[in-house]
């Protein structure tokens, strides 16, 4: 099971991780960890990887022209700490493409703290597509492990508190008809320390969409419950119900108001 496990960064050197603060890379197919720790350690690390991957919650931003690296990485660090990932940014300088920016995403056990690196980067000309990647290599023999440049860093970046944004939805028309089309807006949302980056919306009929605008098309007569979350550009999420009432659609009346059913 061991050799399924990268290279963990683990077991601070400090009591918290400061700056010049360094973590010790181990190696776990070299005993380290028991067979109870992996227990709780393999799931973590599939779970984080599985986020990742996640497509939902990419950004679509690029990377440099619209964000930076530390930008991609605060974004990253937002979305994992609402999925119960605590993380700590970290930079260091002399990598390929300079000062290198990137996460280490905190595993507790008993007794000691696991770190994993993260990186929070898109592909390089691309519109970021993943929250990010555990960098993980082999060494061809089926052994994982991580770069030991991903326990050496410079600087903890502390950056400043996030406000969560603050969802807003507007509707047209604003009573619906069984049948018809209605466009719901989120335009009006807002985030006072950033920007708005994602949008989704739950109609209350199990039908969901993404998008600061957003068409349905409800299918029986009540009122729906209709909800808008959105996240801003530090991974932060709040959410809003609308009550939105659907009826039938009127029936048509004859010319001049009488009932059109002849003498």
């Amino acid at each position: 099971m061991t050799r399924a496990l990268a290279t963990i960064l683990t077991t601070l050197l400090a009591a918290s991780l400061v700056a010049a603060a360094q973590v010790e890379v181990l190696h776990p197919n070299a005993g380290y960890f028991a067979a109870n720790e992996l227990e709780v350690l393999l799931p973590a690390i599939n779970r984080l990887t599985s986020l990742l991957s996640a497509s939902d919650y990419a950004s679509g931003r690029w990377y440099p022209d619209q964000w930076t690296s530390v930008d991609f990485a605060a974004y990253s660090q937002g979305i994992l700490a609402a999925e119960g990932f605590a993380s700590t940014l970290v930079a260091a300088d002399g990598w390929p493409d300079g000062r290198h920016v990137w996460l280490l995403v905190e595993v507790p056990l008993a007794g000691k703290i696991v770190w994993v690196p993260v990186e929070a980067l898109p592909e390089p000309g691309h519109a970021q597509r993943r929250l990010g990647r555990v960098p993980l290599w082999t060494d061809g023999a089926g052994v994982l492990w991580y770069e030991d440049a991903y326990g050496r860093y410079d600087d903890v970046l502390d950056l400043s508190e996030n406000v969560p944004p603050l969802p807003v939805i507007g509707a047209t028309p604003l009573r619906g008809s069984v049948g018809h089309e209605t466009t719901f807006f989120g335009l009006h949302s807002r985030d006072s320390d950033g920007e708005i980056v994602l949008w989704f919306w739950d109609f209350g009929d199990g039908a969901e969409a993404s998008g600061a605008i957003a068409d349905h098309t409800f299918s029986a007569e009540r009122v729906y419950t209709v909800t808008l979350t959105v996240y801003d550009n530090r991974g932060a999420h709040s959410s809003v119900v609308f009550s939105y009432p659907v009826a039938l659609p009127r029936a048509p009346t004859s010319p001049g108001g009488g009932c059109g059913c002849g003498g």
